[in-house]
């Protein structure tokens, strides 16, 4: 290549990547501007992330002598991909989510950084009430199978999630929906059976996915991979990669697709993961060790390291149906007995960030999620009081299970095994992959007791009933069950006020730090490591919302 014509690509990256910073991000979606809903604004009630949006989000630059890359291979992060459905409960890893975002589209979609919902398979949308809700939708968009998008695949869609995807990722976006009413091929109307605030975030994420009817009707098991998306499945080995191509015939102009094929690779070991990565088989990686990003910051010419912040938390659940850890004293010795600075080093060492009071050190809250409460203290890691709180306990020497899953959380349960012992708390730690922990947790017979795994929580406040509300869609293994926190999670799903629902959250994170089911132990920023002229990538904080669609690797010029 070119050593000044890379310099100038180069810098033309980096300032288009900062142009798109500067103006909040791009908002990827196509028609004309959205229609504000009526009642609420949805704008972030808090700061998002600083690095919410990732460096190399950058799309292709508009140089036509620029070759690019015919295939771009990506190790996805730790979790493998089972199945591509979106209404299957095996649908919950964040890497299946990526597929979603590949090859289907949704209603609307969120831009993270301005909080604004803009236009995607719908043109138009309104409410007065939060509870009906009314979608325009655009006449020029095809499934992959050459179905055309109408009203009715959304009627389907929604509806299937309810009556066959309980537990699923889709039904847990839809599930509040009491009527679907055709009114046009170009108009629905969506009525709940409750006013609910969240409803446009909810359906803006990839597990809100349109499906075709038609495709659906044929085979349910291979017609939730027809989408009307950019990229269609060309090839799937469960639990190892998937291999999609780029429809040539997309509706949306607006995005850039560049690269013809991509695959998503499922790689366990981490070291293979390295290997692949510094012998050019794959040019993309989420999930390489914390070990081994020092080789590529090593190497500047050919590789680049992002840091990506997660909102989601990171730390240990404790079980609060369990006859030991129900009893709240012997928790506060767990937690005080927890030193999270030591924690993290041990997990992740320089590829994290630090609880701090400031950063929502005494909450149970996403990092980058409205309404968090900074006001509450942190629990200060004191073995002093944590033998206090022992004492107090009804704990008598039995045996504690830490169950945890990849390198960096059974690390984490590692070091915190020996913080217990410290203080005369006995453990035992049961080490799985992460589709083992699911399948433990899921089963009631199991005994772990706490969990270090990381929770999902997404920009909006609401994505806290999915954590702790009874029944609670992710399986964190808490079994919390407070009916005054559950009351307030109710009225916050119905508040239109903007400054009361703050308020009911606030409330919310006090209650919940009094008698606390978590504890978070630090923010997980992971190392994405690159090849040289890898970019069209957005990490959001969000990470179930990280967007490969514009994809592309540039490798050379005419």
């Amino acid at each position: 290549m070119n050593k000044s014509r890379k310099a100038i690509a180069t810098i033309i990256t980096l300032l288009m990547c900062l142009g798109i910073l500067a103006a909040c991000g791009g908002d990827g979606g196509g028609g004309p501007a959205p229609v504000a809903p009526s009642v609420v604004p949805q704008v972030p009630a808090s700061p998002v992330a600083p690095d919410a949006e990732g460096s190399i989000a950058a799309p292709a630059p508009a140089d036509p002598t620029a070759v690019y890359r015919d295939h771009i291979d990506m190790i996805i992060d730790n979790n493998n991909i089972a199945v591509i459905n979106p209404f299957n409960p095996a649908s919950q890893a964040t890497s299946t989510q990526w597929v979603f975002t590949m090859i289907h589209d949704r209603l609307i979609e969120r831009n993270e950084t301005t909080g604004e919902f803009v236009s995607f398979l719908a043109t138009d949308w309104s409410t007065d009430d939060y509870q009906t809700f009314i979608f325009d939708l655009r006449d020029d968009v095809y499934f992959h199978s050459g179905e055309k998008f109408t009203a009715e695949d959304v009627k389907y869609t929604i509806e299937y999630a309810n009556e066959h995807g309980i537990g699923s990722p889709a039904n847990a976006q839809w599930r509040l929906v009491e009527t679907v009413n055709v009114i046009s091929p170009t108009r629905v109307e969506v009525i709940l059976e409750q006013v609910f605030v969240d409803f446009f975030h909810n359906i803006s994420i990839s597990a809100s996915s349109i499906v075709s009817k038609a495709a659906m009707e044929a085979d349910t098991e291979t017609g939730p991979y027809i989408g009307s998306g950019p990229y269609m499945i060309d090839h799937f080995e469960p639990n190892d990669y998937v291999r999609m191509v780029r429809n040539d015939n997309y509706w949306n102009d607006n995005l850039n697709i560049v690269t013809p094929t991509v695959t998503f690779r499922f790689v366990p070991e981490m070291s293979a993961r390295t290997i692949r990565m510094q012998t050019g088989e794959s040019q993309l990686s989420h999930g390489t060790s914390a070990d081994d990003v020092a080789l590529f910051q090593a190497d500047p010419d050919n590789f680049q390291v992002f840091p990506h912040t997660y909102a989601t938390l990171q730390g240990y659940s404790m079980n609060m149906s369990d006859p030991l850890l129900s009893d709240k004293n012997l928790r506060f010795a767990i937690m005080h007995a927890t030193d999270r600075a030591e924690i993290s080093i041990m997990a992740a060492g320089e590829w994290c960030a630090p609880i701090t009071q400031d950063q929502g050190g005494g909450t149970v809250w996403g990092y980058a999620t409205e309404f968090r409460n900074n006001n509450i203290p942190m629990l200060e890691f004191d073995q002093d009081l944590a033998r206090e709180y022992l004492a107090a306990s009804s704990y008598d020497g039995e045996e504690i299970e830490i169950a945890a899953a990849i390198i960096t959380n059974i690390r984490a349960a590692q070091a915190l095994q020996q913080q217990l012992a410290a203080v005369g708390i006995n453990t035992r730690i049961a080490e799985f992959d992460s589709p083992g922990l699911s399948a433990y947790m899921m089963n009631p017979e199991s005994p772990t007791q706490l969990v270090f795994i990381s929770l999902t929580m997404n920009s909006g406040a609401g994505s806290m009933r999915n954590l702790i509300y009874p029944g609670a869609v992710q399986n964190t293994r808490m079994q919390y069950n407070n009916p005054e926190v559950t009351e307030i999670l109710d009225r916050a799903t119905g508040e239109l006020d903007t400054n009361a629902r703050r308020d009911l959250y606030m409330r919310l994170q006090e209650i919940v730090a009094e008698d606390p089911p978590f504890l978070q132990t630090y923010w997980r920023i992971n190392a994405v490591v690159a090849a040289e002229g890898i970019g069209g990538v957005r990490l959001n904080s969000d990470n179930l919302q990280t967007d490969m669609r514009q994809m592309y690797q540039i490798i050379g010029y005419e």
